[in-house]
């Protein structure tokens, strides 16, 4: 049995934001943590994103995550709608994504 990772400790404003928020490790292709918004918005429970690859969170998008990312460490910012997240109850979903550093 695999034991999720414990959430990290980012404070009050990323725990109660109503802004969706996913803290990425593109080195391990995983969400290293996830606000309830962002459960809610995906459709998966906190604990399920947390140490869910990030590729499998965007099937088939690879190329254009390693994009985001690349342009986030670049640039210090970035953001795209060219990433469609699969929800839980699997469909695609269309969303404006901002990333920082």
């Amino acid at each position: 049995m695999t034991i999720p990772p414990a959430p990290l400790d980012l404070g009050i404003a990323f725990r109660e934001s109503r802004e969706a928020m996913l803290v990425l490790d593109p080195d391990r292709d995983c969400v290293a943590d996830a606000n309830p918004a962002a459960a809610d918005l995906l459709g998966y429970p906190a604990t399920v994103l947390r140490g869910l690859p990030a590729s499998v969170l965007h099937p088939g998008q690879l190329p254009t995550l390693i994009v985001f990312t690349q342009a986030v460490q670049a640039k210090g910012h970035w953001w795209t709608h060219a990433l469609t997240p699969r929800h839980g109850a699997d469909k695609a979903l269309r969303l404006e994504y901002a990333g920082s550093l």
